[in-house]
């Protein structure tokens, strides 16, 4: 298992070996993907593609029908893992409003407790599903559909890459994308180029992350 900082040298370095390492034909298949990320339902073949990386697949456009499947069902599996945190999100925002528009003064002190109380739980609560959701994610593209809820096995992938080595992972990552996207904020200030640079580099960033996750959780 590759090392924590060489994983994001590693990993960035892939993405854009798929995007530019391949000469013209590696750079039309870039622009291909991102065209297609930007069209409603088409965009499900570009995640199909991107879920080949956690299978160890060269991410091009064989098999795009199959491609196609497999990112709609991986959005399925998103969209299940989202949504329990943002019942609890909503649920405790109620609940946090009802007293303060109802009960006066109190209630607006005790609604405000209750809400922020139940967003921090909401918060922690999404904070965990993420952090499942990531290897179950993988499992999925590797094993199938009802592989991203076998949570036996997805405890296990955790287990194995090291539970405070996954943590650390993510904190890295989350730093690593914020500034990226410092970097990119600065760049879309500049007119025309600004947009240009940031098309050239959404795909090759993309898959750095889904190499990244990939490496952590080995087959």
């Amino acid at each position: 298992m590759v090392g924590l900082i060489q994983n994001v040298g590693e990993s960035i370095k892939f993405g854009f070996s798929q995007c530019y390492g391949d000469g013209f034909k590696g750079f039309l298949r870039m622009l291909a993907i991102f065209v297609l990320s930007i069209i409603p339902i088409a965009f499900f073949i570009p995640m199909g593609i991107f879920l080949k990386v956690f299978r160890g697949e060269k991410p091009d456009f064989t098999n795009a029908g199959q491609s196609f499947i497999r990112g709609l069902l991986f959005f399925v599996v998103a969209l299940i893992y989202m949504l329990i945190p943002i019942i609890l999100f909503c649920i405790f925002g109620g609940i946090g409003l009802l007293p303060a528009l109802f009960g006066g003064d109190m209630g607006a002190v005790a609604g405000l407790a209750i809400g922020s109380v139940g967003l921090i739980i909401a918060v922690i609560v999404a904070i965990v599903f993420c952090l499942i959701a990531i290897p179950a994610e993988i499992n999925f593209a590797r094993n199938g559909f009802a592989a991203a809820f076998k949570f036996s096995e997805i405890l296990g992938m955790i287990s194995k890459a090291g539970v405070a080595k996954y943590i650390l992972s993510y904190i890295i990552l989350l730093i690593v994308d914020i500034i990226i996207a410092v970097i990119l904020g600065l760049l879309l200030c500049i007119p025309v180029a600004g947009v240009i640079i940031a098309i050239l580099v959404a795909v090759p960033l993309t898959f750095f992350e889904y190499r990244y996750w990939a490496n952590r959780f080995e087959a």
